[in-house]
């Protein structure tokens, strides 16, 4: 078996914390931290999500910034600018971009700020696909607004500083800001 197979494997099986305590995080290795974190917040939304916005309406400063821009994060390594709008996490965007400029993401801050503009020039066309709610829906999207230029913009401003290393230091300054 390769490497793969046991990396799938301890993520299935990692531990979720429903609580965090200074304790817990400070023994959580930096390469865990963050989904740590995520996997804490997540764990408050009801199984769908549907409660995803009041839950963060009641977290503090740091945990929201986290989750907002792990959550930009995932989705543009995954399928770049165009999924993380045209998915619920996009909805996020705003909370996103605070939090970018929390962290001192200054060129990612001006990126997402960049491809919002881009976005609501196209709201029309994006918002009547987007609520189609298709995977041929989701093609057409990506044809009709172009989002690529703005990908590769953010994978070359990840090869400098990493939102991960940012997320990570934020966390280990702020541990009040992340224990329940």
């Amino acid at each position: 078996m390769d490497n793969g197979f046991y990396w799938v494997s301890d993520f299935l099986n990692r531990k979720i914390h429903k609580t965090l305590t200074k304790k817990i995080l400070g023994g959580v290795n930096n390469d865990q931290l963050e989904q740590t974190v995520v996997d804490n917040i997540m764990n408050k939304f009801n199984k769908n999500f549907t409660t995803e916005y009041e839950v963060l309406s009641q977290l503090s400063k740091g945990r929201v910034l986290i989750y907002t821009s792990w959550c930009l994060e995932a989705e543009i390594n995954n399928g770049g600018f165009i999924q993380y709008f045209y998915n619920s996490t996009g909805e996020l965007a705003y909370l996103a971009l605070e939090g970018l400029e929390q962290l001192g993401a200054v060129e990612h801050a001006n990126l997402l700020r960049r491809a919002l503009v881009l976005l609501e020039l196209n709201e029309d066309t994006f918002e009547k696909l987007r609520s189609e709610n298709l995977i041929t829906s989701f093609v057409e999207a990506r044809q009709e607004v172009d989002f690529s230029s703005f990908d590769e913009e953010f994978y070359e401003l990840e090869k400098n500083q990493t939102l991960s290393e940012l997320r990570i230091n934020y966390i280990r300054q702020s541990l009040t800001e992340f224990v329940d």
